[in-house]
């Protein structure tokens, strides 16, 4: 029985986004539901593969990230309303395509601004949870689970 099922990181980092970055993102954002807005929110998967040599940035739509230790990470950002995953990240989670769920916000509150070549920015890397055991958690209602997961000895509480 696993009681930790989250890693607290807490991090924060400060980056600016280049222009490969800003080319990549206005592309995204064409064919993203939430535009612009979407397509910024991956600048922290980005930014991680630059500052930490054991990820590498995954270009197709299965995962975000490779981590030499933790294998396949998919980034999303912190909600209190809890951390949304659509179908299409369910079924990769559940093919074992997805091994880890990267928590992470915006530096300022959580509050998005339109990023910018060159303009530093900050986020932070709330912590990572285990693929499957979000999926545990799942809501079907709101396509959410709870951040951070409950822990196994929630229900004696």
């Amino acid at each position: 029985m696993q009681l930790n099922m989250s890693t607290e990181i807490s991090r924060t980092i400060f980056g600016a986004p280049d222009s490969d970055f800003i080319r990549m993102r206005d592309k995204k954002s064409k064919t993203m539901r939430m535009g612009i807005m979407g397509a910024d929110c991956e600048f922290p998967e980005y930014h991680q593969c630059i500052v930490d040599p054991k990820q590498t940035f995954y270009y197709g739509f299965q995962y975000d990230t490779m981590h030499e230790d933790y294998g396949e990470l998919d980034y999303k950002q912190y909600s209190h309303k809890g951390i949304h995953i659509s179908k299409y990240t369910r079924d990769q989670i559940e093919s074992g395509k997805v091994k880890y769920i990267v928590v992470w916000k915006w530096f300022d509150n959580n509050v998005w601004k339109k990023l910018e070549k060159d303009v530093t920015v900050g986020y932070e890397i709330c912590g990572m949870v285990d693929a499957a055991e979000a999926l545990k958690q799942f809501d079907e209602k709101t396509h959410r689970f709870p951040y951070p997961l409950k822990s196994t000895l929630d229900q004696f509480a």
